[in-house]
């Protein structure tokens, strides 16, 4: 009885620690790298971005600048200061730093799965304008269709107009990869920052902060294994 109530407890445990997903609290104030343009490097250099125009929902936004983000964290606990590259999470919102962020989001498991997987196979190649901006435009039709139909043309994000014709095409290619499941999600690959009146964020540089991630598929299987345990626990006692 003690034992089975041990093992009982350590999966439940488990269970816990994997739905909550065990990460941290932390709060950093971003800025810029330069002190000026947020694309641009420390050195001013850099600015990998494309013009952008679309609508989400009915609401539109017109030469809007689709890109990677050059911003620095210090962490208010430690004040040490980390340069990382990032992309908005939020096509309607405008971006207002320097700001106190949180690591955190309200997105769902799906949504983050996705976002997991397009930075697991994409990250490395953001070295451009065209590819900074193209995984811009992926990011903002994954985070605003809640279903599996991942398509710049058509849906509730509708990318009208574009300064990269080429930048376009290779975010669709890239959201064929993820819908497909090509690529897949690499849990507590991606951090996610948000504060109120501006623009959450996701970067794949900020490792010593963990924001919530899709569940495990191995998540499931223990459920199954503390249903069984239960279960075997009172078949012995019938």
């Amino acid at each position: 009885m003690r034992a089975f109530k041990q093992t009982a407890f350590a999966l439940a445990c488990i269970a816990s620690g994997l739905l909550t997903g065990g990460g941290q609290a932390a709060t950093l104030n971003i800025g810029t790298q330069s002190g000026g343009s947020v694309f641009r490097d420390a050195a001013g250099q850099n600015a990998w971005y494309i013009g952008a125009s679309y609508t989400l929902n009915g609401q539109s936004r017109n030469n809007i600048a689709a890109g990677v983000f050059r911003l620095k964290a210090t962490d208010a606990s430690t004040q040490t200061t980390t340069n990382f590259l990032a992309f908005c999470l939020s096509p309607l919102a405008w971006l207002r730093i320097p700001l106190d962020y949180s690591v955190g989001n309200d997105l769902s498991h799906a949504t983050l799965n996705r976002l997991s997987a397009l930075a697991n196979g994409a990250w490395s190649s953001i070295t451009s304008a065209k590819t900074a901006g193209a995984f811009q435009l992926a990011v903002w039709e994954i985070v605003s269709e809640s279903g599996t139909n991942l398509n710049l043309n058509n849906g509730a994000f509708v990318l009208t107009g574009t300064s990269s014709n080429a930048a376009k095409r290779l975010a669709q290619n890239w959201l064929d990869q993820v819908s497909s499941q090509h690529w897949s999600p690499a849990p507590y690959g991606i951090t996610t920052l948000k504060a109120d009146n501006t623009q959450h964020l996701l970067t794949h540089d900020l490792p010593d902060y963990v924001a919530p991630v899709p569940l495990p598929a191995g998540l499931g299987l223990l459920g199954m294994g503390l249903a069984g345990l239960f279960g075997l626990r009172r078949a012995r006692r019938i």
